[in-house]
């Protein structure tokens, strides 16, 4: 049965149904159990009728989906749409009206060596105020992440970072691609 997975005290006190619970002990407890374990529970609980399938369905792709790398997610380096430091204001402008993303990597000679983030809000908010406004002044520092790096320590680093862009480095240090 599901109760012979679960922590005495996630049991006892209906952890899952009255939100009385410690996020710390449970999020400790999930960490200590196999991915099998969890698809386990799942299938037993759902076979009691507590949850039904698409319940069962929808955790269990959560699942598969912080299991999803950065590689498996990024745009590749030859797909990046990006400006080099030197390209001209109206090269950029042109570029984002083309594009429409909201943000774009600047990079120094090749998409190997990105310097930093460029937002079209911060772009257009200075561009109000001077028409001649230098490129780098606009940048926010890249963060930059493995290839390997999961899912949820990726939007982990989103927030930690507070971007919403980070630089996928292949394992030469070269740029493999980027996640947004």
């Amino acid at each position: 049965s599901a109760n012979d997975y679960l922590p005495h005290n996630y049991v006892e006190n209906s952890v899952a149904y009255t939100g009385t619970h410690d996020n710390e002990t449970v999020a400790g407890w999930l960490d200590s159990i196999t991915e099998e374990e969890f698809e386990n529970i799942l299938d037993d609980i759902e076979d009691e009728g507590i949850i039904d399938e698409n319940q069962t369905d929808l955790l269990q792709s959560a699942l598969e989906f912080t299991d999803m790398t950065a590689e498996e997610i990024l745009t590749h380096r030859i797909d990046v749409i990006g400006f080099e430091l030197r390209d001209s204001m109206d090269y950029i402008l042109e570029t984002i009206s083309e594009t429409q993303f909201s943000r774009y990597p600047v990079y120094d000679r090749t998409i190997d060596h990105i310097v930093g983030i460029l937002y079209t809000k911060h772009l257009f908010r200075e561009l109000l105020v001077d028409d001649d406004v230098p490129l780098p002044s606009l940048m926010l520092e890249p963060v930059y992440i493995p290839k390997t790096m999961k899912l949820n320590a990726i939007m982990n680093e989103f927030r930690k970072s507070q971007t919403h862009m980070a630089v996928v480095m292949d394992e030469y240090g070269g740029t493999k691609g980027i996640v947004t």
